[in-house]
């Protein structure tokens, strides 16, 4: 979904969201989870996602420091795609 609509997405606790795979979360303990779309010559082509035990784990802030980090993320996969071998 987050590549699909190429925006972040921010899921306060996994057992009550009907966008995620509840049966996988419980699994690998998972009860919140921050996803942010990785960008490459306007495309979307992957994402960073980081996830916590905790409900309602991320706020803004967390928000804003990992799209600044996909954001250097995604230039840098620019930059070594366009490096010749």
């Amino acid at each position: 979904l987050c590549i699909k609509e190429n925006r972040v997405l921010n899921c306060q606790d996994a057992l009550h969201d009907p966008r995620v795979d509840k049966d996988a979360c419980q699994k690998v303990g998972l009860s919140s989870m921050l996803v942010v779309p990785l960008g490459y010559q306007q495309n979307t082509v992957g994402v960073i996602k980081v996830f916590s035990t905790a409900t309602a784990a991320f706020d803004d802030v967390d928000t804003l420091i990992l799209s600044l980090a996909a954001q250097v993320i995604s230039a840098a996969i620019h930059a070594s795609l366009g490096k010749q071998p």
